[in-house]
């Protein structure tokens, strides 16, 4: 009889039905009707209808799968959270829409979705807070926006060619500096203890958590995923803009005059988490995100709007996401909102 490896349990894993939704939404008069995909995973409601967790709507990055939400979807089943992500336009079944519609048809879809679901209220988040070019000053953004236009339209066939060639190659690369440079091997202390609380409180081992991470990469390459090409045309506002964020100090000043001027009861809570590193943002850019909400959020035209903006150490672009300690955060703060902690 033959037995499952790591790589097989965790792709066998990510086939449960909370990853695989989908929900149509009806034609209008500008567009034809679209069939999206999305996961519906953490804290489901009771059988009896006893019970409704919180709804946490996540929203990955560039890379805008449903699979990105397995960490969140793990804390989220035991701290009491459900957890919504859709992909976006390209990715996985949800069909491609013209770019300069990516942002309008999202904002449409959403409300729908949720209405179909019979949701009322979600916490939103998000990863990541791309910053524009010109207050980041990121050098290899800079040259990424003299990029050719077709050349933009081959990143997804890039992107899936690094598992399929470079992958093996990369894993291999990692076993020699193991062997050589040893020092460099030694695991970090606040990666170990969140190890092993992944183990003892979550019930994933740590010899799944690695596989598993890659198996939800290799499921979200099996699937569509040209949607990345316009995403990335999105982020360097090539041929498009970003709407109401087009100039994101604005966006949020107009935010904080809008919430101040509902005087409703409940106060909007924002909490970003800024890498220590971010190859992305930079320092540039990470001053300017922080700026645009402290800025805006802590005199009297944000008094409706509790703002904090924190950086998370030993963190970079990508990692801050991973991190147990504020995947924990996030959810006591949905579960705070809701009167359940």
């Amino acid at each position: 009889m033959a037995t499952l490896t790591a790589n097989d349990e965790c792709a066998e894993y990510l086939q449960s039905p909370g990853f695989h939704r989908s929900f149509l939404v009806p034609a209008t008069p500008n567009r034809d009707a679209l069939n999206i995909s999305y996961s519906d995973l953490g804290r489901q409601n009771a059988n009896d209808g006893s019970t409704s967790p919180p709804v946490l709507f996540f929203m990955p990055g560039m890379h805008a799968t449903r699979f990105q939400s397995v960490l969140l979807h793990i804390v989220g089943a035991k701290m009491g959270v459900r957890i919504l992500t859709v992909d976006r336009f390209g990715f996985g079944k949800t069909p491609n829409v013209p770019l300069g519609q990516r942002l309008s048809t999202w904002v449409e879809i959403v409300p729908l979705l949720l209405a179909h679901l019979e949701i009322q209220h979600v916490a939103l988040a998000s990863h990541t807070p791309f910053v524009d070019v010109k207050h980041s000053g990121v050098k290899f953004l800079q040259a990424a926006q003299l990029i050719p236009n077709a050349a933009i339209g081959y990143f997804d066939k890039l992107i899936k060619s690094l598992d399929t060639y470079v992958g093996p190659v990369v894993r291999s690369s990692v076993r020699v500096v193991d062997k050589w440079f040893p020092s460099a091997a030694q695991p970090d202390p606040g990666r170990t203890a969140a190890a092993a609380r992944w183990e003892t409180e979550y019930g994933i081992p740590k010899a799944r958590l690695g596989p598993l991470l890659v198996a939800c990469f290799r499921a979200a390459m099996a699937e569509n995923s040209e949607g990345l090409n316009d995403e990335t045309r999105l982020c360097l506002k090539r041929g498009t803009t970003w709407d109401a964020c087009d100039d994101y100090d604005n966006f949020v000043k107009a935010l904080a005059a809008r919430e101040t001027a509902a005087a409703a009861d409940a106060r909007l809570r924002v909490k970003v988490f800024l890498a220590q590193q971010d190859a992305l943002a930079g320092e540039r850019g990470k001053r300017y995100m922080r700026e645009c909400w402290e800025r805006n959020c802590g005199g009297e035209t944000g008094q409706s709007i509790d703002v904090c903006v924190k950086t998370v150490d030993d963190t970079d672009h990508d990692s801050v996401l991973d991190k147990l300690v504020i995947l924990e955060e996030v959810m006591r703060d949905v579960l705070r909102t809701n009167g359940r902690n």
